[in-house]
Parts: C-alpha cells; structure tokens; sequence
C-alpha cells in the first residue's frame, strides 16, 4: 500500500533563489549581480520612492551592462502601470 509521504526515488531539485533589489540602489543591483539568487527583480515600483523612481529607471537602463546570462541569472524589471509611465519602457525591457 502506497503510504502518502513516501519519500521520492529521486531528490527534489533545489528551489530556486530569488531576490528582489529596488531599482534606486546601483550598489544593491550590483550585489544582486553577484549574488546566488537565480532569479532577480528589478522593482521600481513599490520598492521605490515615488521622487527616486525616475532615478531608478535611469540605474537600471545604466546597469544594462552587466551580463546577467553570463552569471546564470534570470532577471525581470517591475514598472508602474503604463499609465503612469513618462518615459518608454522598451529601453528598459530590452534588458
């Protein structure tokens, strides 16, 4: 009989790790760069203070240069409705 917690032939791959980095702080996205998380997003909504938000948008079209590929990361960028944005989000969406 099949006992309901039976342990599995084989073992779980690990989780992965995600991280969230407002988008405001370069030296937290550099970190996260280097970091062992696999997935990070980019927040530049409610991380972000609606005053720095057009800083952070501007740090992360900036940072588009590290490679995240290379360092086995997945990342994806938060924005703020489209509505409420005043610049296009296609430059940063090219990340």
């Amino acid at each position: 009989m099949h006992e309901p917690y039976d342990k599995p032939s084989a073992p779980a791959p690990a989780a992965a790790q995600r991280l969230a980095v407002p988008g405001s702080s370069p030296e937290m996205i550099e970190k996260a760069a280097n970091s062992d998380a696999d997935y990070i997003f980019l927040d530049i909504e409610d991380a972000v203070p609606p005053p720095e938000e057009e800083r952070a948008r501007a740090n992360i079209v900036a940072l588009n240069k590290i490679d995240w590929r290379a360092r086995g990361k997945t990342i994806s960028v938060r924005i703020n409705g489209l509505e409420h944005v005043l610049f296009n989000p296609v430059h940063i969406l090219r990340l």
